[in-house]
């Protein structure tokens, strides 16, 4: 917060323009973590005003951050909505791993307002041979498609998903993603 100040103590002017943006996208991801999602959105949307369209990646964090707030509020089609927007942005500026993690966020609001064909498409895009990474992100993919699965009456391909997400949460040392037994 030191960072927003309007002027820092020690006479040094304070952020603006992208920097700013930048800064206040990230103060507003930490108020979402710690529960204070009112306060993330207003962070948020100031943000998004600064932001203007020259930086898509930065954008597309901003859209990100908004829109798990408005899935977490209950406003899925504004999350659909927003998701898919940043998912744009972060496809415009070329970052990989960004257009992974919104791919499977735009995942969420489908499962929630019954595409599950279409959420299971998204959060494949985590677990598919093109992503070499195995992070939370991946083992939560893998429990939501044991979720889908299970829904479907496919119980073998929920186990083999489960088994997946289980694997790495055991190589990663990851509890919360270890599926309970």
């Amino acid at each position: 917060e030191k960072a927003l100040m309007t002027e820092e103590p020690s006479g040094v002017p304070a952020l603006s323009g992208r920097a700013r943006a930048g800064t206040l996208q990230g103060s507003a991801y930490a108020l979402l973590k710690t529960g204070d999602a009112a306060r993330a959105a207003r962070v948020a949307e100031e943000a998004r005003t600064l932001a203007g369209s020259d930086d898509p990646a930065l954008l597309a964090r901003i859209l990100n951050t908004l829109s798990i707030i408005h899935y977490r509020d209950n406003r899925h089609r504004e999350a659909l909505a927003g998701w898919q927007e940043a998912l744009a942005c972060a496809r415009q500026a070329g970052d990989r791993h960004l257009t992974l993690m919104i791919a499977h966020n735009l995942g969420l609001p489908h499962a929630v307002l019954g595409d599950l064909r279409r959420a299971a498409e998204c959060f494949q895009i985590l677990t598919g041979p093109d992503n070499a990474r195995l992070g939370p992100e991946e083992g939560a993919a893998y429990l939501n498609l044991a979720r889908i699965a299970t829904l479907s009456g496919d119980y073998a391909r929920a186990a083999e998903h489960l088994g997946d997400a289980r694997e790495i949460s055991h190589k990663r040392r990851f509890q919360a993603v270890a599926p309970h037994a």
